[in-house]
């Protein structure tokens, strides 16, 4: 095949979905993960700052905001994998 041949070639609109719903879930399940870890993070240090417990409430809310957006991963996969087997 040429190149002018590949580039009139036409997508189909069912393949075209189902790359954009798979980039929507990479995007979403790094935002699901990544936002509870960074509220631990700042709540963390902004009870260290006031309490003067420097490290052990960041230390104690990033573990809980990590396991938090861990959990949130895991339940969004098993969401995905549902979906996918009813299609």
């Amino acid at each position: 095949m040429t190149d002018k041949n590949i580039a009139n070639k036409k997508i189909p609109v069912s393949s075209t979905r189902e790359v954009m719903f798979g980039l929507s879930f990479v995007f979403n399940f790094g935002f699901v993960i990544l936002v509870p870890a960074l509220l631990g993070i700042f709540l963390g240090l902004t009870l260290d700052n006031k309490f003067g417990t420097k490290p052990i409430a960041t230390v104690i809310s990033l573990t809980v905001g990590m396991i938090l957006g861990f959990g949130a991963g895991i339940f969004q996969v098993k969401q995905f994998i549902n979906k996918s087997k009813k299609t």
